[in-house]
């Protein structure tokens, strides 16, 4: 078995048109994750937990077609839970079909839309099964695989498994004295460096902690 970091990057609009808006294209979300589906039929259900401005991306979302209906769930002022009833485009079918469906392959939650434009997914499954599903990644879509399973693991890789907003919480974190023993900053140090609330960035470092250590131990 092996587990897999996989970023995809799709060409515009080549998988959804409100792919666009999770993957760096709104500038009012900072954090945009996947953490659950349901891919049987059509629509297709997606449960995300994003954090920026609810209004906006909801306002963006009523304008697209492929979306049949949403409910939306507050956490705090900038956070919440959607979840979107969707009848996707012929290249996320053929997307869910190479990836999520393929032989025993799993899907590990959350599904991460980067700042960058890419979407991180990480696999488990037979390498090879794996390897086949890159090969099969629709045209149109640049995919890149990285390993981080084994007894190996490089800093680069053990890295990667965070995601940008992640990533600035573990650094704001260090900088501020969070890891320190005794600690010299608390979440709320940490929440004001990054711009969030302290609620939020307690579960940015609690996330980045687990994948770290898991990357690093598993």
């Amino acid at each position: 078995m092996k587990r897999v970091r996989l970023t995809i990057r799709p060409a515009e609009t080549a998988i959804h048109p409100g792919y666009a808006l999770s993957a760096g294209g709104a500038e009012y979300l900072s954090t945009v994750e996947l953490i659950n589906w349901n891919l049987t039929n059509t629509p297709i259900g997606l449960l995300f937990r994003i954090e920026g401005d609810r209004e906006a991306y909801t306002a963006d979302l009523d304008e697209l077609s492929q979306v049949v209906s949403y409910d939306v769930t507050p956490i705090d002022e900038t956070t919440f839970y959607i979840y979107i009833r969707d009848s996707t485009t012929p290249t996320t079918k053929q997307l869910i079909e190479t990836l999520f469906t393929r032989g025993s392959l799993i899907m590990v939650s959350p599904i991460e839309f980067l700042r960058d434009g890419r979407l991180a997914i990480t696999v488990v499954g037979p390498a090879s099964e794996i390897q086949a599903a890159v090969e099969a990644v629709p045209t149109g879509i640049e995919s890149e695989i990285a390993e981080v399973g084994g007894s190996q693991v490089s800093q680069e890789a053990v890295a990667a498994q965070l995601s940008d907003r992640q990533h600035a919480a573990i650094v704001a974190g260090i900088n501020a004295g969070y890891y320190e023993i005794p600690r010299q900053a608390t979440h709320a140090d940490v929440a004001a460096a990054i711009g969030c609330a302290s609620s939020t960035a307690s579960e940015h470092l609690r996330k980045a902690e687990s994948k770290l250590i898991t990357a690093l131990f598993s």
